[in-house]
């Protein structure tokens, strides 16, 4: 939360005091949802920054080792959801800071449905 800082030289507040520091913990931004993607369908992480304090969410998502066009967009209250295109079958990674400070377990890893996922079963197969 928001912190007020008087600074006094010779019992005189200095210019600009008080000043306003915000507080925040990129520990307590909780990622909510890590969807399976497929390749056509926007998939979407659900972050809750309820609890971090004030300040930004931003993201960048790999996959193969290049960096993948995605968008943070606010949801109701302190939730935003990661947005992106699945570009291939191979696993999408996931980073996520709050404020520029990487939150934990990233990175988030992105499982996409591809073919090799696909097993039939039954009679006449």
């Amino acid at each position: 939360g928001s912190h007020e800082i008087q600074i006094n030289f010779w019992g005189m507040p200095i210019y600009g005091s008080p000043f306003v520091s915000n507080a925040f913990d990129a520990k307590q931004v909780v990622v909510e949802e890590v969807p399976t993607g497929r390749i056509g369908t926007q998939a979407g992480v659900i972050v809750d920054a309820s609890k971090a304090g004030l300040g930004t969410v931003s993201a960048e998502v790999f996959c193969d080792k290049k960096q993948i066009p995605c968008s943070v967009q606010p949801l109701k209250d302190t939730k935003s959801v990661i947005a992106f295109m699945p570009q291939s079958f191979k696993d999408h990674e996931v980073g996520i800071k709050f404020n520029g400070f990487a939150i934990p377990g990233c990175p988030h890893v992105c499982k996409i449905l591809g073919a090799d996922t696909v097993k039939a079963h039954g009679e006449g197969v």
